[in-house]
């Protein structure tokens, strides 16, 4: 395959966990900034562009990312494109042949939002966020464990999605309290998930070419929240009934930890210790528990019913 730089594009302005976005490729999951919202200089600005492919002065390498110093990203993902995010706030793409557009801003919307996260100094938690009452309750969990799952069928029962996938969690704006950040209006769940929700299956939905994943859109949030609890999705073939588990001290440390969305950028950029002081702020100040289900969806109407018990 060979590389392909693209260039005529016009911009489109957005909004992301409270911040400006300029970006040269459609963002749908993005709420739109209005004519009269859009600022002289933006937070995020997104363009395509040749990208090298080595960092010259890289600190580490590694097959898919390289850093150098605590401002420079460069993440490769294979057969779609080359990501270069520089500090503050600068994403410049080279995309392979053929371009797919869908591929590029899947990665985009994700490894490469999670590193700016990074980058920004705020706490990006591998999770879904609900909204219950004056508060968002996080669900984290590994990938496949069913956090835009269990999203889906909350929003189905009226529950406000506040983010999918990556929760950003700001602990600077508002001392001794985790806050959560509205940013995508959207889920993205498995071709099984969308068949059990009843909904249908198009072409126009689906999320990337090369996997059997589906938007759901849904109503964006503008509002920042307190995070009211942090749930753990735990897979465990023997229960009969879903239940709460509390989880606390190091252990709670450990959980929130192993979570964070791209520990590795955090790692090699030398945001660690931002992560390591998040996840122990918010482990000794918010209410951390597992949920421990089985992984299907015949239990899903009482782990539903559950947490609207525990959380509405």
């Amino acid at each position: 395959m060979k590389n392909q730089v693209m260039t005529k594009h016009d911009s489109q302005y957005y909004r992301l966990c409270g911040f400006s976005v300029r970006s040269q490729i459609p963002l749908p999951e993005l709420p739109v900034l209005e004519a009269g919202d859009v600022p002289s200089d933006v937070d995020l600005d997104i363009r395509f562009g040749p990208v090298p492919e080595r960092l010259e002065n890289a600190d580490h390498v590694y097959p898919r990312f390289e850093t150098s110093g605590s401002d420079l990203l460069l993440i490769k993902s294979a057969q779609i494109a080359r990501y270069l995010l520089q500090a503050p706030g600068k994403v410049t793409i080279q995309s392979w042949e053929p371009f797919v557009e869908r591929d590029v801003r899947s990665v985009l919307l994700a490894s490469v939002m999670g590193g700016f996260f990074h980058m920004q100094g705020l706490f990006p938690l591998h999770a879904s966020a609900v909204r219950f009452g004056d508060g968002v309750v996080a669900f984290s969990g590994a990938s496949g464990a069913g956090k835009s799952t269990l999203a889906a069928f909350l929003s189905e029962r009226g529950y406000q999605v506040i983010t999918d996938d990556v929760c950003v969690i700001d602990l600077a704006e508002d001392a001794g309290r985790a806050l959560v950040r509205p940013s995508f209006a959207r889920l993205r769940l498995w071709g099984e998930s969308m068949d059990a929700l009843g909904k249908p299956l198009t072409e126009e939905s689906r999320n990337t070419v090369r996997w059997n994943k589906y938007h759901l859109m849904l109503p964006s949030s503008r509002d920042v929240l307190p995070l009211k609890a942090v749930v753990l999705l735990e897979a465990d073939a023997s229960c009969d009934r879903p239940g709460l588990v509390p989880v606390k001290g190091g252990q709670a440390i450990a959980k929130m930890i192993q979570n964070v969305f791209r520990p590795e950028y955090a790692r090699f950029l030398g945001r660690d210790q931002v992560s390591f002081r998040s996840s122990t702020s918010i482990a000794g100040n918010v209410p951390v528990h597992e949920l421990r289900r089985k992984r299907d969806f015949e239990q899903m109407e009482d782990v539903v019913s559950l947490l609207e018990n525990a959380f509405a």
